[in-house]
């Protein structure tokens, strides 16, 4: 067999029925535009794959954390928390694993890869020669495409960085107020995750993960809370910082000399050389430029304002005789800062991690081996929204003594809306990874004239922390087809409108069930992470749909047939009511369980 590897940017090299091996979607619509060759799909393998080599990663990767000595600067990479959402380390491990079985079970004369770009072509190619006649198509235009197009790209995106660094830097100086004074006796801290839309609230105390559950501690228990803010923008307004100061904020900036600043931006370069250091994958797979791959992909810069939390809350907690960090359990860099801190201090410390919404089975942040736990970067304590929940995480290899079970804050049983849905509405939720998001909508636009003969409406919801205006300049649309329409900020709100979601890859869609809708996940292209509904028992409504299948399901959906398809979500709403102590309120007997 004839193995011919090129890159995107060289798709006249494309000779033969070909692969595309990387993870923009907005590739694969240019391939097939330009391209008179089938496109071999990773359809429904991915997932095969990947329960295949999860062993496997999950043990270099703990390989990878005691070969960098369980540092800070390791917990700093994507990769380290196993974050398949952030890093596509491990889905190009997938695909090319896949590559290689249609390979070995298809005996055709030729095939060809396409690449996303120089680094994976070479991985490829690197590994596949060594049992395949390859042929590597690189050019000298190539090479100066990748070094002109994307390098000034990336010192944009750096100087941008340094800049909010700095702004973030001004505008806390300007609303500093003239005494700082040290917080005493027992403070709880809640890390809260914000986005710009709570700019404009004077009182910013409610994020999308606590919501107003520090509140409620302050009020019912009477206890000390402050709270410490961030956004994955990276940026706060003055009038936040402002508001900030109006309420019990720890604003890291306050307790830092200029010689930590300088410390914080050069130890980036540890994070960096956390990932260089040569570890083997397996015997016949050199993983080496998949790990520069990652360098190149990730923002280290974005750690700079977690790095500050540590020599900013030794000096904060000076005074403090006990502190308990509340903050996500996701597994995520912004979380490890300030636990590996906690451990350093000389006071007694808590922490906790709050598991606050269920995911699909392939999100391998939730998974890795229990020696783990002996880590710095490892929560006191892991609360999570109940039976179901707690099952999950200890077959992730959480030892189930770390694990308390609370009640879901995010995810509460909805009261039936009274207003009458429409059956030819839709809502679109959209997931944070910007390339799932493009293909969701990419894909439904393509059967949107099929829609528009039917009277159906799509309403886009987009993520909180991707924006519409974002959204569109990614899709090059300029503005939404005519049926489409943006949905309500709020997402109950845009679920009341609609009968049925289409998603992928979104927590949102255990809303949308609780809601009484009926959930459509559609497949994906090129990640196996799209159907959070794997965790349930295989039905018609839990496996994905292809887009072929799409019209007739929605012909479906408005004749009488969608009541068998309510019928089955009652039957997972009931399972999810019971299985994530999902509630209407919360009591203060129930909140008791938050600050045992």
């Amino acid at each position: 067999m004839n193995v011919s590897i090129t890159n995107i940017n060289n798709i006249s090299k494309i000779t033969s029925s070909y692969f595309y091996f990387g993870s923009s979607y907005k590739n694969i619509l240019n391939l097939k535009k330009n391209s008179k060759y089938e496109l071999i799909n990773y359809k429904g393998e991915l997932s095969k794959i990947f329960k295949r080599e999860e062993f496997f990663f999950l043990n270099w990767i703990e390989k990878k954390r005691n070969q960098n000595n369980d540092s800070i600067y390791w917990w700093m990479n994507q990769i380290a928390g196993r974050n398949n959402l952030s890093s596509n380390f491990f889905l190009y491990i997938c695909q090319y694993h896949y590559i290689i079985d249609y390979l070995q079970n298809k005996k055709l004369p030729n095939i060809c890869i396409v690449c996303e770009n120089q680094l994976l072509q070479n991985f490829l190619y690197n590994n596949l020669k060594k049992k395949y006649k390859c042929k590597n198509f690189v050019s000298l235009w190539n090479f100066f495409y990748e070094k002109l197009f994307f390098n000034p790209k990336k010192i944009f995106k750096f100087f941008k960085g340094v800049f909010k660094i700095l702004v973030a830097i001004t505008f806390s100086k300007l609303t500093k107020p003239k005494k700082t004074n040290y917080p005493e006796q027992d403070i709880i801290l809640f890390h809260h995750c914000v986005n710009s839309s709570l700019e404009k609230v004077k009182k910013p105390q409610i994020c999308n993960y606590f919501l107003d559950l520090p509140n409620l501690i302050k009020k019912k228990k009477k206890l000390k809370v402050f709270s410490l803010f961030w956004t994955y923008s990276g940026y706060f307004s003055l009038k936040f910082y402002k508001s900030m100061r109006e309420n019990n904020s720890f604003v890291p900036e306050d307790w830092l000399f200029f010689s930590d600043y300088i410390k914080i931006f050069f130890s980036l370069k540890k994070i960096r050389l956390s990932l260089i250091k040569p570890l083997n994958y397996k015997k016949n797979l050199d993983v080496s430029l998949l790990l520069t791959q990652e360098r190149e992909e990730q923002d280290f810069l974005s750690c700079f304002k977690f790095l500050m939390y540590i020599p900013a809350l030794k000096r904060w907690s000076k005074k403090i005789k006990k502190l308990i960090i509340f903050d996500q359990y996701q597994n995520m860099t912004f979380e490890h800062p300030l636990r590996f801190a906690s451990k350093d201090l000389k006071i007694q410390t808590k922490t906790i991690g709050y598991h606050h919404s269920l995911m699909s089975k392939e999100f391998l942040g939730y998974r890795g081996l229990s020696s783990e736990w002996k880590s710095k970067s490892r929560p006191d304590k892991v609360f999570t929204i109940g039976k179901f929940a707690r099952r999950m995480l200890i077959s992730g290899g959480i030892p189930s003594k770390k694990i308390i079970e609370t009640f879901s804050l995010r995810q509460q049983k909805h009261k039936k809306s009274r207003r009458r849905n429409n059956k030819r509405n839709i809502l679109l939720i959209l997931p944070l990874k910007k390339d799932l998001s493009i293909e969701v909508c990419e894909k439904i636009k393509l059967i949107n004239e099929k829609l528009i003969d039917l009277n159906f409406k799509i309403f886009v919801k987009t993520h909180p922390f991707l924006g519409n205006r974002e959204l569109l300049n990614n899709l090059s649309w300029g503005k939404l087809p005519i049926n489409w329409f943006w949905a309500e900020k709020d997402l109950k709100v845009g679920l009341d409108k609609c009968f049925l979601v289409v998603t992928s890859s979104s927590a949102a869609v255990y809303d949308a069930i609780l809601r009484g809708k009926i959930p459509i996940i559609l497949d994906s292209d090129l990640n196996s992470i799209d159907n959070y509904l794997d965790i349930f028992e295989k039905n018609k409504t839990v496996k994905n749909l292809d887009l072929i299948d799409l019209p007739n399901f929605f012909k479906n959906i408005i004749s009488n047939k969608s009541l068998s398809y309510l019928g089955w979500i009652k039957k997972i709403q009931k399972k999810l009511i019971n299985g994530i102590n999902s509630r209407s309120n919360i009591n203060e007997k129930r909140l008791v369980k938050f600050i045992i």
